[in-house]
């Protein structure tokens, strides 16, 4: 079930953040997020329309929008990744908003290509200021369709497709 998030989610959604943050992350130093742990539950959170995903009364994800167009963040956690947590998620978001964006470090492959999967597309690339990381800026609008298997999908079409 995908909800809004509640005051007693916080602590549990800060070590989901911070877990899988550092899991996907691996090329920026654990230290960089952790400086940036009170921020984050501080600042950010509260300042975003956040929705978890829970099963079972437990939160296995979250994702977090900020001026109903920037995905600040899409984090599962670490062992309940690849089971389809993340798509439902994004599923959530694409039904309400018309246009989507996002930022994903380059060396975050598996989000790169989840993204893409997804139906977004790459609209710039620029240099995070603060960990001197090269990251993609995707962006999604219905009309962009997607590639999913031997298919492509946009919002009138599906058609066959060759690798």
């Amino acid at each position: 079930m995908i909800r809004n998030l509640k005051n007693e989610d916080i602590n549990t959604v800060m070590e989901l953040w911070k877990n899988s943050t550092m899991e996907a992350q691996n090329f920026i130093p654990d230290s960089y997020w952790l400086e940036n742990y009170d921020n984050v539950k501080n600042n950010y959170l509260p300042n975003s329309t956040t929705c978890v995903y829970e099963e079972g009364g437990e939160i296995k994800g979250f994702v977090s929008l900020i001026d109903e167009i920037f995905i600040g963040g899409l984090f599962i956690e670490v062992g309940s990744q690849r089971k389809g947590i993340g798509n439902r998620m994004l599923n959530f978001l694409k039904e309400r908003y018309d246009k989507l964006q996002l930022a994903v470090y380059d060396k975050n492959i598996r989000a790169m290509n989840f993204y893409l999967k997804s139906g977004f597309k790459i609209l710039n690339t620029e240099i995070d200021e603060k960990t001197k990381e090269k990251e993609f800026i995707f962006g999604y609008e219905e009309s962009y369709g997607c590639v999913v298997k031997d298919f492509v999908r946009d919002k009138d079409h599906l058609m066959e497709w060759r690798r």
